[in-house]
């Protein structure tokens, strides 16, 4: 990621105690695009994206974003860590006028919006460009124009960014 993230003044010393304290937590939130995808190059699905454990009947409320997500949310928010790092975020491609040409940017999906938009967390996405290289082959390998990433989600209250870049 091209920033990096400092601590704010407030968090040096969140209890009294002259310590600092940074807390991190860590999802692997199984992006929809890795489920019992359809692989172009194999002519099937892989066995390791087959979830042979999950059952057709369990599927729905296991694998299924939109029953998980909910609950993805809950968690994050939930353990109130100053810095989420995710994996496997799927993001979804923003609509833009039908009749052009160019894609729209890719954006948070929907289920996770609530804990940027109104939780006091930031995050941080990989360029535009990286995320097009991702979707393009996506959609080469799995015929879905949807970028997986991984991002950090941090509270704006304790950490900011620093524009720096790594070397």
């Amino acid at each position: 990621f091209p920033q990096l993230l400092e601590t704010t003044t407030s968090a040096h010393d969140d209890d009294g105690d002259g310590a600092a304290h940074l807390s991190i937590a860590s999802f692997n939130l199984l992006a929809e695009l890795y489920v019992r995808p359809y692989d172009f190059r194999t002519g099937g699905v892989q066995p390791f994206a087959a979830f042979e454990w999950v059952s057709e009947e369990d599927a729905p409320n296991v694998l299924n974003i939109e029953k998980r997500g909910p609950r993805l949310l809950e968690a994050m928010r939930s353990c109130r860590a100053d810095c989420i790092c995710l994996q496997e975020l799927q993001l979804e491609r923003q609509v833009t006028d039908v009749n052009a040409d160019s894609k729209g940017p890719f954006v948070l999906p929907n289920w996770i919006r609530p804990i940027v938009d109104g939780d006091d967390y930031g995050i941080v996405l990989p360029p535009q460009s990286e995320l097009d290289v991702i979707g393009d082959r996506n959609i080469r390998v799995l015929g879905k124009d949807a970028a997986v990433t991984c991002a950090v989600l941090y509270r704006t209250d304790r950490l900011e960014i620093v524009k720096e870049r790594f070397k």
